[in-house]
């Protein structure tokens, strides 16, 4: 049954008693004054029976405990702690100085709510609307700058013989959960001293603990094709215990799922990395398969690249922020492997969607005030030169939305380039420098899925062999020079050349470079999520790994607008001792009534102040 926290407030607690020496203005205040309102008890009726049952922690605090831990960046156990000890938090959650707040395990499964209910995208676009109403939201229409930044995956990435020993390792376990629930961890290993596999179970690495001379190839072969037959058994044994119970469905079928998941895994596993050659020797594959798993704790971790020289493990974050305010409007995690500008446009439409709902219920005067008027939503996209794809710039024109974002500039090692070859915009003729022109020929290129016709320029050899400016257009022929291969000019254009020449044609302007200096917004947000610990995923999973990407992006959020209401009372030197005269008035107050007065009551006093 779901606990609620008491509209009267309670004397003892920390937000009472201890509320001016941790300061109003720092973030532990922030949230006693302004938590309950932001994350009301209302807003998680969903995670509980509201009917009968013991009543549980406020869900209104477990959202302060969850946002004070990614705040001080400490772990489960630290934060129960924290509870018990620490006068700041004990401030922001307004319990009493002998007490503590929670079990670990309650605040997992809290936290696990969120993640099931997709409730974290809702705690987030919270944080916006109150960025708005602390006025660090001025804009209705805003210019969204979108970035991405590596994020470290939590599972072990390890090397193929280790790689596939750890997976049979998991479903020799699942085998022994699902045959015998009760002990699995010994079962496991007696299962697979059974079936010849307990070297899969030895406390060193299944490749540091094998005795053979790892430059002879012939003896790796072997090696790796004795793991392929161990594979082979171990899935037809899985394939048998689970046609034998097929129809069970007593206290084994949950487990039954956990062995074809693990069965999947080691499939994937031996067919990415493995090969068995007709006869019958196994060998690693060359090269890296394009989505290949890295690891068995965390199967949708991939290798990725932030650039040609950084290369990492994990996932993607992403995140879309305000560029004049630093809000940040949208995150999400995608596979490390992927494109930057993969689902950009999906990322800047859930934004649109979070900055309306936003501006939703604002009041008329605050809408007035609004730096930009009309419908909310936003203006303009700015991105770094990984999301100025001509597939993303299609996306973005379809989609009637404005990118900014740099486009590789065209090189041809030190000669003309396709821009130097004037295109007529009627007939699609090309003129060289030389004054030499040609008509275009189509052929058939693939793109986006499809075989599609683009332009192709070619000019004769017998002008190009005459041309005074043939060093300046055309390399060295590889040929001799005592005979030489007669050859002319030839140009391709891409299947969406004429949007990537507009977009080239922007950069040169002025009003591209004052848009495109706004794009560094998103890279001080970016900083910030890494100090609140987000190069790290804390858990397996991407989805769980987005969580933390958005209870981080809440948090830097509240603290923009907790920031912004310090820096109001700052400027108004009256406001702090009016402030205390409220305040007196208050206890004074408390001490006719003896009892303490309702938490709204002293909120309305104290606002006179603001």
């Amino acid at each position: 049954m779901m606990g609620e926290v008491s509209a009267q407030g309670n004397l003892f607690g920390g937000d009472y008693q201890h509320l001016d020496y941790v300061g109003r203005g720092t973030f532990y205040g922030w949230l006693a004054t302004e938590g309950s309102r932001v994350y009301p008890d209302g807003d998680f009726r969903a995670f509980y029976v509201l009917d009968n049952g013991r009543k549980s922690v406020p869900p209104s605090q477990m959202i302060r405990l969850v946002l004070l831990q990614w705040y001080d960046k400490v772990s489960d156990d630290e934060a129960v702690e924290r509870t018990k000890y620490d006068l700041r938090w004990k401030t922001a959650l307004g319990i009493e100085d002998h007490e503590g707040l929670c079990a670990k395990f309650t605040l997992q499964t809290f936290r696990g709510k969120l993640l099931l209910s997709e409730r974290g995208r809702a705690i987030l676009a919270r944080s916006v609307k109150i960025c708005r109403e602390a006025g660090v939201l001025r804009s209705r229409k805003i210019r969204g700058s979108i970035d991405t930044s590596p994020i470290i995956g939590r599972g072990a990435v390890k090397d193929t013989y280790n790689l596939v020993a750890d997976a049979m390792v998991k479903l020799l376990r699942a085998l022994a959960a699902f045959e015998t629930p009760l002990l699995e961890e010994v079962n496991a290993q007696r299962y697979a001293l059974e079936h010849d596999c307990s070297r899969y179970f030895a406390d060193e690495s299944l490749k540091g603990g094998a005795e053979l001379d790892w430059d002879s190839e012939s003896e790796r072969v072997a090696f790796l094709t004795g793991l392929v037959v161990d594979v082979r058994r171990a899935l037809s044994l899985a394939r048998s215990s689970l046609e034998s119970t097929g129809s069970f469905c007593g206290p084994r079928a949950g487990s039954s799922e956990d062995v074809r998941t693990a069965m999947q895994l080691l499939e994937q596993l031996v067919d990415q990395d493995i090969e068995v050659r007709d006869d019958g020797q196994a060998h690693i594959k060359p090269g890296v398969a394009k989505d290949r798993i890295i690891s068995v704790h965390d199967p949708e971790m991939r290798h990725g690249r932030k650039s040609k020289r950084t290369r990492f493990d994990g996932h993607k974050g992403e995140i879309v922020v305000d560029s004049d305010s630093g809000v940040i409007v949208d995150v999400s995690v995608k596979p490390g492997n992927a494109h930057d500008a993969q689902d950009s446009l999906d990322a800047i439409e859930r934004a649109e969607e979070t900055v309306r709902d936003a501006w939703a219920d604002a009041p008329e005067e605050e809408v007035d005030d609004a730096q930009e008027q009309g419908e909310a939503g936003i203006a303009q996209t700015l991105g770094d030169c990984a999301y100025g794809t001509a597939a993303n710039r299609r996306a973005f024109v379809d989609a009637d939305r404005e990118l900014v974002a740099k486009q590789p500039a065209l090189h041809n090692g030190g000669r003309f380039t396709k821009e130097e070859f004037i295109r007529d915009a009627d007939t699609g003729a090309r003129t060289c420098p030389a004054g030499h022109t040609v008509k275009p020929r189509l052929r058939t290129v693939a793109w986006q899925g499809q075989n599609v016709q683009a332009n192709f320029y070619r000019w004769p050899a017998a002008i190009c062999s005459q041309c005074p400016r043939q060093g300046q257009c055309l390399a060295p022929s590889k040929n001799d020079h005592a005979h030489p291969r007669p050859r002319g000019r030839t140009l391709s254009e891409h299947p969406e050349e004429e949007l990537l020449a507009q977009a080239r044609a922007q950069q040169r302007t002025p009003d591209f470079h004052a848009a495109y200096r706004e794009r560094q917004t998103v890279e001080h947000r970016l900083a910030r999520m890494m100090q609140l610990g987000c190069r790290q995923a804390r858990y397996f999973g991407r989805a769980k790994t987005e969580l933390q990407w958005i209870l981080a992006a809440t948090v830097a959020n509240l603290t923009l607008a907790a920031g912004q209401q310090r820096g109001r009372k700052a400027a108004n030197p009256r406001n702090g001792s009016l402030q205390r005269f409220l305040r007196r008035i208050v206890h004074v107050v408390q001490g006719v009534l003896r009892r303490p007065v309702a938490m709204p009551f002293e909120r309305a006093i104290l606002s006179l102040a603001a």
